[in-house]
């Protein structure tokens, strides 16, 4: 990262440290509303997710926390190819590139870090 950007990217968050709590709240469900609308569209896992809960794409605009299902690791794997918000990438894929390339500095499809957990 040259130091133009990163100059840029510190003049961008500097800029943050003044806005009041009003606006980094907004701002944060701005940002939740459009991450949510995102994964209905995209994620055939949380589209499912949230239409068992009752709720349809436009109940995203305002939709409270509380009402948002849980999510955990289990549910997560048990559905990886439907959790992904692209059909480029498969969990079988995935573990025979851990097994075949455990440096984790080597990039899935040269794009993506994988890291393996328990």
């Amino acid at each position: 990262m040259g130091i133009i950007n990163i100059l840029f990217k510190k003049l961008i968050y500097d800029r943050h440290l003044k806005y009041s709590k009003e606006k980094i709240n907004k701002l944060q469900n701005e940002k939740l509303k459009k991450l949510l609308k995102y994964t209905f569209k995209n994620s055939a896992f949380y589209k499912e997710l949230y239409k068992d809960r009752g709720l349809d794409y436009g109940d995203l605009d305002n939709i409270k926390l509380e009402r948002l299902p849980t999510v955990n690791k289990t549910m997560i794997m048990e559905n990886f190819n439907d959790v992904l918000t692209t059909n480029h990438i498969k969990k079988k894929n995935i573990v025979r590139f851990i097994e075949q390339k455990p440096n984790p500095k080597e990039k899935y499809k040269n794009k993506y870090f994988v890291v393996h957990s328990s």
